[in-house]
C-alpha cells in the first residue's frame, strides 16, 4: 500500500447524505479530491447493499481499492471485483425468532434478500422506510418462511414509540445474547445482525487486509451504530447533528451538520 494513505470509514444517513439523501456539492469534490489523492473512502452503513448502488456510482467507487461496508459490518463487499470479502448472515432460526418476538410486542419487522426490501404488508412504517431508503419492495405475507436464504441482517421499527424499543431490546437479551447484535441506526430502527458484527469489526478487518495503520484511518458518523467505528479509528469523527452520546465518544466534531459539508470539513481537516 502507498506509505501514509489514509483511510475513511463514512456513514451514509445523516452524515455524508444530507436530510434530502443526496450528497452535497462539497462532499462530493472532497471525496473525488482525497481518492484522487490516494487515499480510500468507504461507506459504511445499516443498509443492504442494495441501498448502495445510487451512490457508488455518483462517486466512482466502483475503482480498485474502495469498499463498502453494509448491514453495520455483516457484509464487506469490494464493488471493483464485485465479491464479498465477508458475509456473515443472521440464521434462520434467528430471524424467525425475531419476527415472532416483534409481532407478540407489537412491532414492525423487516428482512432483505440481494434485491429487495421484503415485508410481510405495506403500512406505515414501510412506506416511511421506503421514502428515506429508496428500494423494491417484496411484500411476502408468511415472512420469514419463504426466505431461499440467510438474510444479512433484520430491522425493527416503531414511529412513535423509542421507548418501546429500547423495551424490547431489553427483553430479547436472554436468548439474543452471544447469537444477535440489536443496537439503533437512529431513533425509529433496531438493526438486528448475527453476533460479532458491527461497523467496528469492519474497519478492523479491512485496516488488517489492507495494512493500513490505525493511526491513519477516520471514521465519521451520528449515531449509535456508529460508534463502533468511530472506536475503532484513529481519529474518530461525529457531524454537527450527531447525537450527544456520539459527540462524547469522538475526537472531532465538526462545525457543519450534514446538510453543510461536513465531510468535507473532515477531509480538508484531517487528508488533504
Amino acid at each position: 500500500m502507498q506509505p501514509g494513505r489514509k483511510m475513511l470509514f463514512v456513514d451514509l444517513d445523516d452524515t455524508l447524505l444530507n436530510r434530502k439523501k443526496e450528497i452535497t456539492r462539497g462532499n462530493h469534490d472532497a471525496i473525488r479530491r482525497t481518492v484522487e489523492a490516494g487515499n480510500l473512502v468507504v461507506l459504511c452503513s445499516g443498509r443492504p447493499l442494495c441501498g448502495y448502488v445510487k451512490y457508488i456510482e455518483e462517486l466512482q467507487l466502483d475503482r480498485e481499492g474502495c469498499y463498502v461496508v453494509s448491514a453495520n459490518g455483516a457484509q464487506i463487499y469490494d464493488p471493483y471485483n464485485r465479491r464479498n470479502l465477508y458475509y456473515q448472515p443472521v440464521t434462520m432460526a434467528e430471524t424467525a425468532k425475531l419476527f415472532e418476538e416483534a409481532a407478540r410486542w407489537g412491532l414492525h419487522c423487516q428482512t432483505y434478500d440481494d434485491t429487495h426490501l421484503l415485508v410481510r404488508e405495506m403500512n406505515r412504517e414501510t412506506e416511511y422506510y421506503v421514502a428515506r431508503t429508496p428500494l423494491p419492495v417484496r411484500v411476502m405475507p408468511d415472512l420469514p418462511k419463504g426466505l431461499d436464504q440467510e438474510p444479512i441482517k433484520v430491522l425493527i421499527l416503531d414511529l412513535d414509540d423509542h421507548a418501546k424499543l429500547e423495551a424490547f431490546r431489553e427483553a430479547q437479551k436472554p436468548w439474543t445474547e452471544g447469537q444477535v447484535e440489536i443496537f439503533f441506526s437512529n431513533p425509529y430502527y433496531l438493526e438486528c445482525v448475527h453476533t460479532g458484527n458491527s461497523k467496528g469489526s469492519a474497519v478492523r478487518y479491512l485496516r488488517d487486509l489492507l495494512q493500513i495503520p490505525e493511526e491513519n484511518t477516520l471514521a465519521a458518523g451520528d449515531s449509535e451504530n456508529d460508534l463502533s467505528m468511530i472506536l475503532a479509528c484513529g481519529v474518530g469523527c461525529a457531524v454537527a447533528n450527531a447525537t450527544d452520546a456520539v459527540k462524547a465518544q469522538s475526537d472531532f466534531i465538526t462545525q457543519a451538520d450534514c446538510d453543510h459539508d461536513a465531510i468535507a470539513e473532515i477531509i480538508d481537516k484531517y487528508m488533504s
